[in-house]
C-alpha cells in the first residue's frame, strides 16, 4: 500500500507540474522556451508514478521519526528555496540549500560547507555562462 500511496503522491504534483509548465511563455530567449524543463520531468513522472499506481512491486515499511524528519526537513529545504531564491539571490540561496541537504544526507557540517561553497559558484557559473540562462547572483537584498 505503501508504494500505491507515495505513487499517487508522485501523480497528482507531476500533474501540477505538467500544467503550471506548460503555461509558461516567453518571447525571446531559449528557443526551447521555459516550459521545456517542466515537462521534461513531469511527464516522466506522471508514467513512472502511474505504473507505481497501477502495478507496485513490493512495499516498504515506512521509516522511523528519525529518517521522517529529515524528508520533511529536505522538502522544507527545498520549497524555501524555491520560495526565497529571488529575494537572495541564486548564490546564496543554493549555498544554503546545498549545505543543509548535504547535511541532512550525512555529510558532517565541514564537509557540507565545502561541497556547498563548490557547488552554488559552479551551478552559477554553469547556467549563467555556459547555458546562457540569466541567473540573478544575488537578490533583492543583498543588490
Amino acid at each position: 500500500m505503501t508504494v500505491r500511496v507515495v505513487g499517487a503522491a508522485v501523480f497528482v504534483i507531476a500533474v501540477a507540474f505538467v500544467c503550471v509548465g506548460s503555461s509558461y511563455r516567453i518571447g525571446i530567449g531559449d528557443p526551447l522556451g521555459p516550459a521545456a524543463f517542466p515537462l521534461l520531468v513531469g511527464f516522466p513522472a506522471l508514467c513512472l508514478s502511474g505504473a507505481l499506481i497501477v502495478a507496485p512491486k513490493d512495499s516498504h515499511p515506512w521509516g522511523n521519526q528519525v529518517a521522517l524528519l529529515k524528508l520533511l526537513s529536505g522538502v522544507a529545504s527545498l520549497l524555501i528555496y524555491a520560495i526565497g531564491m529571488e529575494t537572495v539571490g541564486f548564490l546564496p540561496a543554493t549555498f544554503a540549500m546545498f549545505a543543509v541537504l548535504a547535511w541532512l544526507f550525512g555529510a558532517s557540517s565541514k564537509n557540507a560547507v565545502i561541497a556547498a561553497s563548490i557547488a552554488a559558484p559552479g551551478l552559477y557559473l554553469l547556467f549563467d555562462k555556459v547555458l546562457g540562462l540569466p541567473l540573478p547572483a544575488f537578490g533583492e537584498l543583498i543588490g
